[in-house]
């Protein structure tokens, strides 16, 4: 049976199984004293390290040491019940592994001044009024030996159970979430390090969650791999936000919600990262910070708004890849789509450049939405932008590049045929009030020639094609209430209705 947990009221359905057992033990004698009913971690034996256990009604204190190791029959922490550990320091670790055919679920209080490991690979569940105040977190619906804990390596294997959160999420460092899938529809805040929600069968999270390496076998399950509909920050100095999933066949990442921090990634692998949410990397004092949406297929939908604005210089924003997919490091995507609606703005909002915005596919991108990359009132030049598909191109978007103080930037736009055609050419795309990933056809990717001469307002652009540049309806730049510069590089050109000048 499948539970979706965001339709529970106050908890998933193990717990009230739990509950039930527990009254039965009581009523035949089981249980013999009323301690055993609160505080529910029971079964704890010390299997590394060292660590002590005080009930007291519904909280419980576990004092452990460095490196503690404790196994548990179950570890669940009932609403208006909390447990607290009280470690040597901030950066103190402890693994709580859990053997038991049930779900973990916190419902309650969990506070630590160190790092807390939840391992159990039937899965963990944060509760709607769970809140958690920790040092660190670790979360994972599956294993991680005892030689991998004691050498500080986050390696998380037998991910085989989801791992949710609907509550309040607060660490001073990393919360990393990890399963066969992950959503939050909650909060989590990181106040110095690195948010990850991963899913894949095996993990490996590196120090302060610079490193991840998500491996998944199988194909995964309908719906998302990882999801976001709830509110994610890591602002601190260094900090970040990613999202990755394995070889996903399907949807894979859905960021529905708001994701905070000066460097967030979205990594779908194989399958597809879809975007109608808030993704921030802004910043009010220094350069913009920098956001990478990445997987197999990349849909930006309407509502989408993607900022990586900086005070003193705009940052970077990665759409489907980097520049002319030519960076090893960077997934570069098959199919790449932008709704009109969508923003993405890597502006100066006071002086500086602006920024770098890259829109790419390796086969197709429709872009209709719209790119802000301008430099600062008071100082620097305008950004630079490619919007490109290595084979084709739909283009209805508007793209601003200006630098008010200094020079414009400069639009790419670089498909293997690129063909400039009257405004309007692909419209039926848009009947059903967004651009998908089946829409159009290969022969019918177009540049609107309106948009080009809008374009032309703000910044140079270049129209550059691997195989040919087709100019079938007249580019008017005439028209333009700023005409700076147009280039067009290609093979093969062909002027049929011309540029007027």
């Amino acid at each position: 049976m499948k539970i979706n947990f965001s339709f529970q009221p106050d908890r998933p359905v193990t717990v009230r199984q739990n509950a039930l057992r527990w009254c039965a033990a009581m009523s035949v004698g089981f249980l013999s004293s009323a301690a055993s009913l609160y505080a529910p971690p029971v079964g704890e034996q010390v299997v590394a390290g060292t660590a002590t256990f005080a009930r007291e009604g519904a909280s419980m204190i576990i004092e452990a040491t460095d490196g503690a190791i404790i196994d548990y029959n179950s570890f669940d922490i009932l609403r208006d019940e909390s447990v607290t550990f009280v470690q040597p320091g901030e950066m103190a670790r402890v693994l709580n592994r859990v053997n038991s055919p049930e779900t973990t679920s916190i419902l309650g209080t969990l506070r630590a001044n160190g790092i807390v490991y939840l391992a159990n690979p039937a899965g963990i569940y944060f509760g709607r009024e769970a809140y958690l105040d920790v040092g660190g977190l670790y979360a994972a619906a599956g294993s991680i030996s005892n030689q991998d804990f004691l050498a500080n390596s986050n390696h998380f294997s037998g991910l085989s159970g989801p791992v949710t959160n609907a509550g309040s999420l607060v660490a001073g460092s990393s919360v990393a979430l990890a399963g066969k899938t992950v959503a939050n529809h909650g909060s989590i805040l990181s106040r110095g390090g690195e948010v990850a929600l991963l899913a894949g069968n095996e993990v490996y999270v590196g120090e302060a969650g610079q490193h991840v390496f998500v491996n998944l076998g199988a194909a995964a399950e309908a719906g998302p791999g990882v999801e976001n509909s709830g509110r994610i920050e890591a602002r601190g100095p260094g900090g970040g936000a990613t999202l990755a999933v394995g070889d996903y066949l399907s949807l894979a990442i859905q960021q529905s919600g708001q994701i905070f921090g000066p460097r967030v990634q979205l990594d779908a692998g194989a399958g597809r990262a879809e975007v109608s949410g808030t993704i921030d990397a802004s910043s009010a004092t220094g350069p913009g910070g920098t956001v990478a949406v990445l997987g197999n297929q990349v849909h930006l939908k309407g509502t989408a708004a993607i900022d990586a604005s900086g005070a003193t210089g705009g940052g970077s924003v990665l759409v489907g890849g980097d520049f002319q997919g030519a960076n090893p490091d960077v997934r570069n995507a098959n199919r790449t789509a932008v709704a009109e609606g969508a923003t993405i703005r890597a502006d100066a909002t006071q002086s500086g450049d602006g920024g770098k915005v890259i829109v790419w596919a390796e086969d197709s991108t429709s872009f209709w939405g719209s790119i802000s990359a301008r430099a600062g009132a008071s100082g620097g030049d305008g950004g630079f932008a490619e919007v490109s598909g290595k084979q084709n191109l739909a283009f209805n978007g508007s793209v601003d590049l200006n630098g008010p103080a200094g020079e414009p930037g400069s639009l790419l736009m670089d498909p293997a045929i690129l063909s400039v055609v009257a405004a309007g050419a692909n419209d039926a795309e848009l009947a059903d009030g967004s651009i998908l990933f089946a829409d159009g056809g290969a022969a019918n990717f177009t540049v609107s020639a309106g948009a080009v001469v809008s374009a032309l307002d703000t910044q140079d652009v270049t129209l550059q094609g691997t195989q040919a540049v087709n100019v079938l309806s007249e580019i008017d730049a005439l028209n333009s209430t700023e005409f700076t510069s147009i280039t067009i590089s290609a093979p093969t050109i062909s002027l049929q209705a011309g540029i007027r000048t």
